[in-house]
């Protein structure tokens, strides 16, 4: 990676931090919303009478077979807030070691030069 490269590199990295930040924020909204969902048809089904099991087990396993829809979308955005996480997470240590490679290079450019006086 040449000079150039890193220079660009660090100057849009801030931009793509920022881009990445705003959507992990979204996936938690996300996340909340399809939890809320689930939370919401679990309580039409319980008070609506959907349910009619006559133990617990019986009536989670009822519940689990009548919000397959919004289980799933709880999971899915679990699975995508995970990802942006992880982006963002690669965003900031490519953003580090961008930082530590151009601290490395003035140091020695420094050190250089004050050898040479």
């Amino acid at each position: 990676m040449d000079k150039q490269l890193i220079i660009t590199r660090l100057a849009a990295l801030p931009g793509e931090i920022e881009e990445a930040e705003w959507a992990v924020l979204d996936s938690h909204a996300r996340l909340s919303d399809a939890k809320e969902r689930l939370t919401d048809r679990e309580a039409q089904l319980l008070l609506g009478g959907g349910i009619d099991g006559k133990n617990a087990e019986f009536r989670s396993a009822q519940l689990r077979g009548l919000t397959v829809a919004e289980r799933q979308a709880v999971t899915e955005a679990e699975t995508l807030l995970a990802k942006r996480r992880a982006t963002l997470g690669k965003l900031i240590n490519e953003f580090r070691a961008l930082d530590a490679v151009v601290r490395l290079l003035t140091s020695i450019r420094c050190g250089a030069t004050q050898e040479v006086a």
